[in-house]
């Protein structure tokens, strides 16, 4: 049993015979053809693998026998191609743990974006149940079985669910395939599941309720103008202190050295700087964690409102950040995975037997 992950594209990659490797991007190439290295290039990480294949779009001219055709040519070192674009390209995701189901592994794969990109678009990745039966020996899954799939396991119509099944976000071969290295990571760890759906779910309202304040700050002490604004501001700032206290493992204390200690024998050092959004005053992640926890604790409403609880937008950025960095040292302190350190993807391909 695997799952077909919808939103982002499996990736082409070609092997010349020179050795030198080559992307082909979907941005550059926006009608790319399939060819036999990208079928037989596969993925592994430690709780699931990815294999590529190919959906049937009803407008291609593609059909499984062509496939055969791709062949190197050992005159020129150049393969024949058959017309099928980036589009049709996808990855089943086969888990190495009964445990792992398609919600926590759709939760992972949206929340690894949240903390990777700051993407929160809704729908950016679904997680279709499929099973290897319904995909041919040439790779090619056919889109009525996917439709009729699809629509049995979310209950969406056959004619409303080709949107998910052919959108497509693509944010480059390098970030795609770190969001799924941080899924690997995510999924098998409930502690940071938790915490990064926080995070993720604070992001929601901030992109998408309220609007990326970096996109429009003027001034550090600029506030909403309205009460529903404001409101939605303290959510998303209580959102990142969760974020905060699913790592920390409940409730944090109120001394600065319990915290510290707490966070030391997780293998965080709060002394480390975290950017401010206007200020060049260099903070802590430990000051700025009781900044926000006495934020926190005065403007709770408790059931009391108080004329000037309204935060500013520039505590909800440095907030938004000391969260995002608070996740990111856990994953690099219990996994060793640097989530924003640039690697080279093309060295990580497998060829499958």
């Amino acid at each position: 049993m695997g799952y077909l992950i919808l939103g982002l594209p499996a990736e082409f990659i070609l092997e010349l015979s020179e050795g030198v490797i080559e992307k082909l991007s979907c941005y550059d190439q926006p009608h790319i053809t399939v060819m036999p290295d990208y079928l037989c290039c596969c993925r592994n990480y430690n709780n699931f693998s990815l294999k590529p294949v190919i959906l049937e779009h009803p407008d291609n001219e593609y059909n499984g026998a062509s496939i055969s055709l791709l062949n190197r040519s050992k005159k020129d070192s150049t393969l024949e191609i058959v017309g099928l674009s980036y589009q049709n390209s996808r990855y089943v995701l086969i888990p190495n743990s009964q445990i792992i189901n398609r919600f926590t592994l759709q939760d992972a794969l949206n929340a690894s974006m949240a903390i990777l990109l700051d993407s929160t678009d809704s729908g950016n990745v679904g997680v279709i149940e499929i099973t290897e039966s319904k995909i041919d020996d040439n790779r090619l899954l056919s889109t009525e079985d996917l439709r009729m799939s699809a629509t049995l396991q979310t209950g969406i119509p056959g004619y409303a669910i080709d949107n998910s099944i052919w959108f497509l976000r693509s944010f480059g071969l390098e970030s795609n395939l770190r969001v799924f290295e941080i899924a690997d990571v995510i999924v098998g760890d409930d502690v940071l599941l938790y915490a990064s759906m926080f995070y993720r779910e604070a992001m929601l309202c901030v992109i998408e309720e309220i609007g990326h304040p970096r996109d429009y700050l003027n001034s550090e002490d600029e506030k909403p103008l309205t009460i529903s604004e404001a409101v939605k501001l303290e959510g998303a700032l209580h959102g990142f202190y969760k974020v905060l206290e699913a790592i920390y493992g409940g409730m944090m204390a109120s001394s600065q050295d319990k915290i510290l200690r707490k966070f030391e024998s997780k293998g965080i050092d709060l002394k480390q700087v975290v950017q401010n959004s206007f200020s060049e005053r260099e903070e802590s992640a430990i000051e700025k964690m009781i900044k926000l926890q006495k934020l926190r604790d005065e403007r709770a409403a408790h059931g009391r409102v108080f004329k000037d609880r309204i935060s500013t937008y520039a505590e909800l950025y440095d907030n938004q950040l000391l969260a995002r960095n608070i996740m990111r040292w856990t994953i690099n302190a219990k996994y060793g995975l640097d989530i924003y350190k640039r690697f080279n993807p093309y060295l990580e391909v497998e060829k499958r037997n």
